[in-house]
């Protein structure tokens, strides 16, 4: 059967077909954080405007292609107002370690160098490729994945659940889709069995449980609440 789909807010998505009218509601599950620290999707998105910032002032002075990668240093906290100064130093870093052709530098944080290197990154390498048309600036990083647990899907739901009913005004179905985002650090999650198994009280129709990253979805047990 083939749908007509229709986005939206409340819910996120309607599914419309041969007699069917089907409500889709999406939602993310990110690492949890304490009040005292940074959440790990936070601690990403300030990461990647440093770097996004960082490329676009090299790209305004016309330079050439690059490969850079750059290692933040996890114990030095960032916040926004750091954001455009440390994008400036990080400029600053790659002008000086460019190859003067095809090649690779790199140069990492020491108390030698600390005078242009700033201690909220350990590391940057610039390769200097012939082949490559445009820039790629990226941030690799690595970190324990914790585990999915129960009360943390079981959290998701209920937020959720209060907005039910309104949805059922638009749709008299509705199922929820409950993202794992595997392509960054702070939506990747393991999940074991028991996550599965257990069985959660919901007022959808139908709960999943998507990890794209490794194309698995898995079917929640619900009961109605």
């Amino acid at each position: 059967m083939s749908f007509c789909i229709d986005p939206g807010e409340s819910p996120d998505f309607t599914l419309k077909g041969e007699g069917v009218c089907l409500g889709l509601e999406l939602t993310q599950l990110f690492h949890p954080s304490s009040q005292a620290a940074l959440s790990r999707r936070a601690v990403e998105s300030l990461r990647g405007r440093v770097v996004s910032q960082a490329q676009s002032l090299y790209e305004m002075a016309t330079n050439p292609p690059v490969h850079v990668s750059v290692f933040f240093n996890s114990y030095k906290r960032l916040n926004r107002a750091q954001v455009s100064p440390l994008a400036q130093k990080l400029t600053n870093l790659v002008h000086r370690n460019l190859p003067e052709q095809a090649g690779h530098k790199s140069e990492e944080f020491d108390w030698d160098n600390r005078a242009w290197f700033p201690e909220e990154i350990n590391h940057v390498s610039v390769w200097r490729i012939p082949q490559i048309l445009h820039s790629h600036w990226s941030a690799p990083d690595a970190e324990h994945i914790p585990e999915c647990s129960i009360e943390l899907v079981q959290g998701v739901i209920e937020k959720k659940n209060a907005k039910v009913r309104s949805y059922a005004k638009i749709s008299p179905e509705c199922w929820l889709l409950i993202v794992l985002d595997g392509f960054r650090l702070s939506g990747t999650f393991t999940v074991a069995q028991t996550v599965l198994d257990h069985v959660y009280p919901s007022g959808f129709n139908k709960v999943y449980l998507f990890q794209p990253f490794e194309h698995r979805v898995y079917s929640l047990n619900t009961s109605s609440c």
